[in-house]
């Protein structure tokens, strides 16, 4: 970010390394450098949303589970 970024003009790029610099410095938390630095990165236009690595957990038993072909509990032997 201070060396390589698309646009370096942005307020929101200025912003964020102010603050991340702070933060070097022990004056602010990684949660607002983080908020900072994404808001930079929209502003630039490169952000990606992160991707889930799994499904969130709904409490609700899968329904594949405990059908043929599916993991089963007691599928391995002794």
């Amino acid at each position: 970010m201070l060396e390589q970024w698309p646009d370096q003009a942005g307020p929101k790029h200025l912003m964020a390394r102010e603050i991340l610099l702070k933060c070097l410095e022990g004056s602010c938390s990684a949660a607002v450098a983080r908020v900072a630095f994404i808001e930079a990165a929209r502003e630039a236009g490169i952000y990606m949303e992160a991707q889930p690595l799994r499904p969130a957990y709904t409490g609700k038993p899968d329904p594949k589970w405990g059908k043929q072909g599916g993991p089963a509990m007691n599928s391995r032997p002794l």
